[in-house]
């Protein structure tokens, strides 16, 4: 699993689309938070990380594969007996990364 948006994004992977009727990192996190019953801080710590996140993307011209990840994690997220699956996403993620010059995870 990722800290980028899961665990803090410390990210991811931690955000946006809401503006855009698609994905936001607000409701990623909150699906992270509830598979891993610790909402009282995770939440706001992912949140967090993924407007970070969303904000270098955005300063170093590569929003679009930061989307592309966040859309994917808010169809493809998965909690598996308290634990969060993030692997559908492992191809977005990558060209996040690569695209973007950053090493999130």
């Amino acid at each position: 699993m990722r800290s980028l948006i899961v665990l803090g994004l410390g990210l991811v992977a931690p955000f946006m689309l809401a503006g855009c009727g698609g994905a936001s990192i607000e409701d990623v996190c909150q699906r992270s938070c509830e598979c891993l019953d610790n909402c009282d801080t995770q939440q706001a710590q992912c949140e967090a990380s993924g407007k970070a996140f969303e904000e270098l993307s955005d300063e170093l011209g590569c929003r679009d594969s930061w989307d592309a990840y966040l859309s994917c994690l808010d169809e493809n997220l998965t909690c598996d007996n308290g634990s969060v699956d993030d692997s559908a996403c492992d191809v977005e993620f990558s060209a996040f990364q690569s695209d973007c010059g950053v090493d999130a995870g």
